[in-house]
């Protein structure tokens, strides 16, 4: 019997990938053609973009070993970085090779340092303002006067009242305040549009916020060369990490197991020992449905019934082609810009990531939070321009060669703590049907949508599913010759 798996997010193209690649029919099924989602990019002039910062965290790749994706738990916070070298196996298997970023920089008062907030490049603190350093080694040593307390950040994962800890007190406890005002809570306004302390500490980097240990940073400030390990990146050399949706899509295209349907989902219900799918006009069966679209469509063909709506931040980015003469740095790769909301939250020069020092129109990608980007497109040009130039990124005088808006309303599910209770609420119910179904990106959560996550909730649903199938197989095999 095959699988069927529905949506066209990343995750769901590697779970039937990896099922057809396994010898599995597969039935794909996506409510649009556009495969990939947030991952698919876009192209401008010619060229591949990825829609914002998109990379590989497959940290030091010969350190992991190879864990079996079934270990995987969703439900633990970077769980995913202990596939590094099975996904970087895998992203090598359909051709495409890695490129190690350029270490990430902070645009603070008027300059660019080392990034202690999206990275972990904590030499940066070294180079704040002096007032900002002094206040900062204060609190930290009036921090660590007092004793371990149950917020310390070694306590993430112990603690049970971390479950319902706001990062503004976490960050606070652990940062101490002129950090946390000073750097952390600008940024998260920026890119969620709500204060840190409606967002939970335990998920803080669904929101690319960092928790780092007291001690950890008074180390740093003190002059520690190296506080943290530093945490590589990579992109796929020359061009966009896109390219690895489309090197799935072509493969599953290619492949005689894999058939596809372009058809919203109507209803999903039980079939025998597997599952039935309704689409337009057509009802699908399977041993298992693999569901990578949204987690509330699925509990409302589930249950027939909607839970509470999900908060979601809205995100316009701004991709541009600019001419190499018009760049004024082209060393920089990414720039994270916590403070002034007349700039946008993060700048990335796609070009420079992929190791293309001579590309004659640089890719650049420009985020702004939805709060801060005005609603009309030559304003928010003119402000991206300006926002370029005054980082040093692009000459005063720059201009762009093409660009294209991307104005996405629900792109970020916002790290609350009503957003957790909803979403695991609405997992329990679709679980409860105890239909063999399988939640994989965005179905899984807002913890697990970073592109390492997708790639490995694919190959863990896709080995799910191929036990299911041969558990069905054998059962018929059994009963046929009775029937008979």
């Amino acid at each position: 019997m095959s699988t069927i798996v529905y949506g066209g997010s990343l995750a769901a193209l590697v779970a039937a990938d990896q099922l057809a690649e396994a010898g599995e029919a597969v039935q794909l099924v996506t409510p649009s053609p556009h495969l990939g989602g947030h991952f698919a990019g876009v192209t401008l002039g010619g060229a591949r973009f990825d829609a914002g910062l998109v990379i590989f965290e497959y940290g030091t790749l010969a350190s992991g070993g190879a864990p079996d994706p079934l270990t995987y738990d969703p439900d633990v916070r970077n769980d995913c970085g202990r596939f590094g070298a099975v996904l970087a196996a895998y992203t090598e298997s359909l051709g495409i090779t890695l490129e190690r970023v350029p270490g990430f920089q902070l645009w603070l008062d008027g300059r660019r340092i080392p990034d202690f907030v999206f990275d972990t490049r904590l030499e940066g603190l070294r180079e704040l303002p002096r007032w900002l350093r002094e206040h900062a080694r204060t609190e930290l040593e009036m921090l660590l006067s007092r004793g371990e307390h149950h917020l310390h950040a070694r306590r993430k994962y112990r603690e049970p009242r971390y479950r319902s800890v706001s990062y503004e007190d976490a960050s606070v406890a652990n940062h101490g305040v002129v950090l946390h005002h000073g750097c952390l809570d600008p940024f998260a306004r920026k890119v969620t549009g709500r204060p840190t302390c409606e967002l939970l500490a335990l998920y803080s980097r669904a929101a690319w916020l960092p928790l780092f240990w007291p001690e950890t940073l008074l180390a740093a400030l003190d002059g520690d060369p190296a506080p943290l390990p530093e945490m590589p990146f990579h992109v796929s050399r020359g061009g966009a990490v896109a390219d690895l949706a489309a090197a799935i899509v072509s493969r599953l295209s290619a492949s005689p197991r894999v058939t596809h349907l372009v058809a919203p989902a109507r209803g999903v219900a039980a079939a025998g020992d597997g599952v039935r799918l309704q689409v337009d006009g057509r009802t699908l069966h399977g041993a298992q449905l693999v569901w990578g679209h949204d987690l509330d469509e699925l509990e409302r063909l589930v249950t027939g019934e909607g839970g509470p709506a999900i908060a979601r931040a809205p995100v316009t980015i701004v991709l541009a082609q600019v001419p190499r003469a018009d760049l004024a740095d082209s060393t920089v790769g990414t720039l994270i810009l916590p403070e002034d909301h007349a700039l946008p939250y993060r700048i990335t020069n796609q070009s420079t990531n992929a190791g293309v020092p001579d590309e004659p129109l640089v890719r650049l990608s420009v985020e702004w939070g939805g709060a801060d980007a005005p609603t009309d497109d030559d304003a928010l040009l003119a402000l991206t321009q300006g926002a370029l130039a005054r980082t040093g990124i692009t000459r005063a005088d720059a201009g762009f060669a093409s660009h294209r808006i991307l104005r996405i309303p629900k792109a970020l599910v916002v790290p609350s703590a009503a957003n957790r209770d909803a979403l695991l609420a609405a997992r329990e119910r679709v679980a409860a049907s105890r239909l063999p179904i399988l939640p994989v990106a965005p179905a899984a959560g807002f913890c697990v949508a970073s592109l390492n996550d997708q790639l490995v909730q694919g190959m863990k649903a896709a080995r799910l599913a191929v036990g299911a199938t041969a558990r069905l197989d054998a059962a018929a095999s059994v009963v046929a010759p009775a029937a008979a």
